[in-house]
């Protein structure tokens, strides 16, 4: 597994936990910056059902906010 693959599956778990534990919704992401490639992965925007998210459900964003990868909006937070 890539540090990417591990990451995204790592921010996956995380977010499916803040979920179930209340802290996040239809509103709010989790993210994480991977410094060796120098993006940002994130949770999809509002009306995702947070406790459902996958690894390949992530956003992938460069540091100036361009989408690389993902079909969805990006948080508004």
């Amino acid at each position: 597994m890539s540090d990417e693959s591990a990451l995204r599956e790592k921010l996956a778990t995380c977010t499916r936990i803040f979920a179930m534990q209340g802290l996040i919704g239809l509103f709010g992401h989790v993210s994480a910056f991977d410094p060796q490639s120098r993006r940002v992965l994130m949770t999809p925007g509002m009306g995702r059902d947070k406790a459902t998210l996958q690894g390949s459900d992530m956003l992938i964003m460069d540091l100036s906010g361009e989408i690389l990868e993902g079909q969805v909006r990006p948080p508004i937070e």
